[in-house]
């Protein structure tokens, strides 16, 4: 194909009809958008997109202060950040993270929501199973349920191993964290690697099995510092089944936002089962 001479490619450029034969004009390349750009746009709208968040963890505000370190929230500053629901058993409030929300399944019926993730409308309860097998016994939970969910509730939508079910799967959701823990190299297990652990200062919740030999825990205990949480809420089976591991009788896991998660619902558990504070197996109430 013959070549367009100047002169018809300078007439092309400015606006005139290429003469036939030359070649089409080039587009103009339009300028792509940042790759997440438009992500991060719908994030920042609602004030939680990675400008904000970089401005936070740096402690540099909009004003264009100096940057300065991030300050951690205190645990009474996570408390009151948290939000809070109504407990249908007392009618007490108390933040969310601590409670029980109960669901309603496709034919009305009463599930428990350990995770709080289930659609549709729910109600908390505490987590208290003395009281919750008081009010099914004397049949006030159907009426405490119905107006936590502001709907009626049937006698046959109330499971009647309500109590043992929400028990499992408090339990199932501890064991669950504590193998996710594990699998991002959180946990470390056995006698004398825990022992080092704890002498390194690098754990944040020691667990031993509920039938654990007690001169072994009393040792590990002693090395144990302020701290350390220690919870026996489960047997070395249990224990084993979660880790992948035989015969797990003690484990240690070390700090990180995941043990704080696996202390908020191991705690919820040991008061579900009635354990009281400064008793084997109670995650301690945090200090403000």
């Amino acid at each position: 194909m013959a070549k367009s001479s100047p002169k018809r490619r300078a007439g092309a450029r400015a606006g005139g009809r290429a003469p036939a034969g030359s070649p089409p004009p080039r587009a103009k390349a339009r300028r792509r958008p940042h790759r997440g750009q438009g992500a991060r746009d719908a994030a920042e709208a609602d004030g939680t997109g990675t400008g904000d968040k970089a401005a936070n963890d740096t402690g540099k505000g909009t004003d264009g202060g100096a940057d300065r370190p991030a300050r951690a929230a205190t645990p009474a500053q996570r408390r009151k950040a948290a939000p809070e629901r109504r407990g249908i058993l007392t009618g007490d409030t108390a933040p969310a993270e601590t409670l029980i929300r109960l669901a309603r399944g496709p034919a009305g019926e009463i599930v428990p929501d350990v995770a709080a993730k289930l659609p549709g409308r729910g109600c908390w309860l505490e987590p208290d199973r003395a009281a919750l097998e008081t009010a099914l016994a004397k049949r006030r939970f159907q009426g405490l349920a119905a107006r936590g969910f502001k709907a009626p509730v049937a006698a046959e939508q109330v499971p009647g191993d309500l109590a043992d079910w929400i028990d499992r799967l408090l339990a199932r959701r501890c064991l669950d964290r504590l193998g996710l823990e594990r699998g991002a190299g959180h946990v470390v297990t056995g006698f004398e690697k825990v022992a080092e652990a704890l002498r390194r200062g690098q754990t944040a919740v020691l667990i031993h099995a509920a039938d654990a030999a007690a001169d072994g825990r009393a040792k590990l205990d002693r090395l144990a510092g302020a701290g350390v949480t220690v919870v026996d809420l489960f047997d070395r089976q249990e224990l084993s089944l979660a880790l992948g591991r035989g015969n797990v009788v003690h484990a240690a896991v070390n700090p990180s936002g995941g043990a704080r998660t696996l202390l908020l619902d191991v705690k919820r558990l040991a008061r579900y089962r009635g354990i009281e504070t400064g008793h084997a197996g109670i995650v301690p109430d945090e200090k403000g």
